[in-house]
């Protein structure tokens, strides 16, 4: 039987991860949880499938198919999000090269000026 410390760490430690499950599932999770997330993505969605599992018997719904359903869109979040994040990377990426390039190229032309009117 668990403390009541341990009781209280479980639920917390039980509802970080749902609400983690509803950050993916909307979008609107942070990078850095992501991050963790996606490091530990086995764990998380075998967590996330145990505790659906826990949820659709506390709804009367058929334990297995009710389960196997959440964590398998839970999973299809979590590569959605990764894609996202990919795409969102490769776009700071280009916009970053763009940027430095049109420094460079600013930086020529006052150069350009400047050796123009010495002479």
């Amino acid at each position: 039987m668990l403390s009541h410390d341990g009781l209280e760490i479980l639920v917390s430690a039980a509802s970080l991860v749902t609400h983690v499950g509803l950050c993916l599932k909307n979008g609107e999770i942070q990078v850095n949880t992501f991050r963790i997330v996606q490091k530990s993505r086995d764990r998380f969605l075998e967590l996330y499938s145990l505790l659906s599992k826990e949820e659709t018997v506390t709804r009367n719904i058929n334990e297995d198919q009710g389960s196997q359903q959440e964590a398998g869109s839970m999973e299809i979040f979590l590569d959605m999000r990764i894609e996202e994040l990919k795409s969102f990377e490769n776009e700071r990426e280009a916009v970053s090269t763009f940027i430095a390039m049109c420094s460079v190229i600013k930086t020529g032309e006052s150069c350009i000026i400047t050796l123009s009117m010495l002479n």
